[in-house]
């Protein structure tokens, strides 16, 4: 485009030129205009020898001798866009335009220079000159790719269906064009028609089956309607095409987080991000992957840079607060938590985010008050009633917390926290039935959740449900093999059993019965000292670790402040104390190695790496 209309003012302005400069020296010749003819001839040969720059001094100086003359500041103008000086050259052409206003081709090359600028606001008006200009003539002269052009300018400023109407010009003039029928894909979509716009990305792609960004912007459009399958069948089309392309990274990555594989997506994004192509809400959507991963260090930054590029996303601002929240900067996290409310007050997820730092503070309080204004806009959203629920349960105000978490439940019977934290609180009261009921459902809803099986067991055992508690609280053995807690519980159980068998055993007359029933107890009372004693080892292992990484960070801050052998000192009592504690190996190999210790490194590396590979 910029060529083709270039080269039209070349053609032009030469007659046009000299025929200025006849009627100017028939009323009065002047060394002058003789000068400013000869200064733009010798301009015109240099920009056409592809010498820009000593085109620009003539034209320049053929300005300073005729500046009366339009056609002077027209192609310093052009020439000035060539060179890339932007500014310059738009106000030699808008003195040009003073000069002459009707001329069709500075009103063109006025254009270039807007859309050059990046100012297609400014273009836009220029575009409208030569569109009438056009429409006055008998003969047609603008080509497909000036409606092209005129198009999106207007699709940058928000006029859509001008800019359609332009597009369809293009298309008519210019006949079917993959790239014209891209653009008309995107503008349907801007306005909400996706059926239509995936038409004409298929016209385009029936046109020209690799054109990239309508491969793009299908796979785009089946994303947003919800066909996130078909989606990626045409995603991998384009990453066929064109493997290295950050765009297609950004949509393949954005398909695969709408089919909740985050893990496939993360990669995706990265790639997208990394390549530094500044796409639009790059950022943002690989912070969020890295967000539902659990990966909130990691997602923080990202958030950031996506909030320089937008500083009044609500829903970026929520995200980083409640990420920053997620690792124990909830302070930090108000902050912006704050701004994303004073922007938008009702907002459901900065008030329940807002409520969660405050949580994390202590401020039960002030969260009460979040939730309940959330709950102001959404009043069936589960979460927010388990929450609110929640703090009242930290307030003990047990009735009001009840009555929260009931509902959470009834509003998302698959929501498994309601129902495991009622069932702790109802334990806590004294309410043993109800809450063996709630964790009952809890742990069908957590089948792989030790915790909760734990605590139904324990339940089960204060209930006497003794027999329904055994394999309650094995489950939860399999599930927690280090955690002393579940063992020692079910040492109790066995212990009860084998008490009210004794307790059988004095009125039974029948010896046969009697030995069967000793039997049985014997049988429980080893169980229970089995189960008993690996609860005791379990609780010492425990205690040891503890000693252990107290002992080996105690020994970090010393090899911080270089008190080396105060350091080796803490790593023998954290090896000591758990000698299966593979950092504890690995940090006294390196301080062996600052005392120059060469031969004692080398073992404690060795211990540190075949202790690695046992754990593995």
């Amino acid at each position: 485009m910029k060529g083709i209309w270039r080269i039209a003012l070349c053609v032009f302005l030469v007659p046009i030129f000299l025929s200025m400069l006849m009627v100017a020296q028939t009323k009065k010749p002047t060394p002058e205009l003789k000068k400013a003819s000869a200064a733009f001839k010798a301009g015109l040969a240099a920009q056409q020898a592809g010498n820009a720059e000593e085109a620009r001094v003539h034209f320049a100086e053929a300005v300073r001798l005729a500046p009366q003359i339009a056609e002077a500041h027209e192609a310093l103008g052009a020439v000035l866009l060539e060179l890339n000086q932007i500014n310059a050259g738009t106000k030699e052409l808008e003195i040009a335009l003073t000069l002459k206003p009707d001329a069709l081709e500075i009103h063109r090359n006025l254009i270039l220079a807007y859309m050059q600028g990046g100012n297609t606001k400014a273009a836009l008006t220029h575009f409208a000159a030569v569109s009438a200009m056009d429409e006055k003539s008998a003969e047609t002269k603008l080509d497909a790719s000036f409606y092209e052009a005129y198009g999106r300018a207007l699709e940058a400023n928000g006029q859509v269906t001008e800019a359609i109407a332009e597009f369809e010009k293009a298309q008519k003039v210019g006949g079917a064009q993959a790239e014209i029928s891209d653009g008309l894909g995107t503008l349907y979509a801007e306005q909400g028609d996706l059926p239509k716009a995936q038409g004409y990305f298929e016209d385009a792609l029936r046109l020209d089956g690799t054109y990239l960004p309508s491969l793009i912007h299908k796979a785009t459009a089946l994303r947003v309607q919800n066909q996130s399958s078909s989606a990626l069948e045409v995603i991998q089309q384009a990453q066929k095409l064109s493997p290295e392309s950050p765009q297609v990274a950004l949509e393949m990555g954005r398909i695969y987080a709408a089919l909740n594989e985050d893990d496939a997506a993360l990669p995706h994004l990265q790639a997208a991000v990394d390549a530094k192509a500044k796409l639009p809400g790059a950022e943002n959507d690989l912070a969020m992957v890295l967000q539902r991963l659990g990966r909130h260090e990691e997602a923080i930054p990202y958030f950031k840079t996506a909030l320089e590029a937008e500083p009044k996303n609500v829903g970026i601002l929520a995200n980083l607060g409640l990420s920053l929240t997620e690792i124990g900067k909830a302070k930090e996290a108000i902050g912006y938590l704050n701004t994303a409310l004073a922007i938008d007050p009702k907002n459901v997820n900065a008030l329940e985010d807002l409520g969660v730092a405050n949580v994390q503070l202590s401020e039960f309080d002030a969260a009460i008050i979040q939730f309940q204004k959330a709950l102001e806009s959404a009043p069936n959203d589960s979460q927010l009633h388990y929450d609110l629920g929640l703090v009242y349960k930290f307030k003990d105000r047990n009735d009001d917390a009840i009555v929260e978490l009931l509902h959470s439940s009834e509003l998302d019977p698959q929501l498994p926290d309601p129902p495991y934290t009622l069932g702790i609180l109802l334990m806590q009261i004294g309410r043993l039935d109800e809450s063996a009921v709630q964790l009952k459902k809890a742990s069908e809803l957590r089948p792989g959740n030790g915790d909760v099986w734990a605590v139904y067991g324990s339940v089960l055992k204060q209930l006497s449900r003794l027999d329904d508690a055994i394999p309650v609280l094995k489950r939860a053995i399999e599930l927690l093999p280090a955690q002393p807690g579940p063992r020692l519980t079910l040492a109790g159980i066995y212990s009860l059993q084998a008490q009210q068998l004794t307790q059988s055993l004095s009125s039974e007359s029948d010896g046969a019965k009697a030995q069967l029933i000793q039997k049985q107890i014997d049988q429980l009372r080893n169980s229970a000292a089995a189960e008993r004693k690996l609860g005791a080892d379990l609780s010492r292992a425990a205690t040891n670790r503890q000693k252990s990484n107290f002992a080996m960070n105690a020994g970090n801050q010393l090899m911080q402040r270089n008190a080396v052998e105060d350091a080796v000192a803490r790593y023998l009592e954290a090896i000591a104390a758990d000698a299966s504690n593979t950092e504890a190996y690995s940090r006294l190999a390196m301080a062996y190695e600052r005392q120059g210790r060469t031969k004692e490194a080398e073992e404690m590396k060795a211990k540190a790496a075949e202790l690695g590979k046992d754990k593995k």
